[in-house]
C-alpha cells in the first residue's frame, strides 16, 4: 500500500487501486456508482487525492458509528425526483373543420 503523504494531489485508476489495495476494476465500478469523487478527463479518470480521502473518512465514520459519522460528515444528496411526464393532449383533426349544423325548426 502507497504511503498517502507521497500521493501526487490527482491519481489516476492504477494509483487509486494500489491505494485501496483492490483491483481496477473495482474503482471504476465505484466510480460509476458514485461513491468516490472522479473527474473524467478525456477517457480517463482522475481522483483528488483530499476528495478521496475525506470520502473515505466519512465512509469509514458512518461505517463504524453511524451517530458519529452523520455529525461529521456532509449531508445525504436528496435523491433525483422524477417529474411525471405531461399529459398528452388530444390530436387535433386534420384538414377543415365540419361545417355547423342547421338551427332546429321551430314549433309554433
Amino acid at each position: 500500500m502507497a504511503e498517502v503523504t507521497a500521493l501526487p494531489d490527482m491519481l489516476t485508476v492504477p494509483q487509486l487501486a494500489e491505494l485501496l489495495d483492490c483491483t481496477t476494476d473495482t474503482v471504476e465500478e465505484r466510480t460509476r456508482e458514485r461513491t468516490l469523487p472522479g473527474l473524467k478527463y478525456g477517457r480517463s479518470w482522475v481522483y483528488p487525492r483530499d476528495a478521496v480521502l475525506e470520502v473515505l473518512r466519512q465512509q469509514a465514520l458512518a461505517h463504524v458509528r453511524p451517530e458519529v459519522g452523520a455529525q461529521h460528515a456532509a449531508p445525504a444528496p436528496k435523491p433525483l425526483a422524477i417529474a411525471p411526464r405531461p399529459a398528452k393532449r388530444a390530436a387535433r383533426p386534420r384538414g377543415r373543420s365540419p361545417a355547423p349544423l342547421p338551427d332546429p325548426p321551430r314549433v309554433p
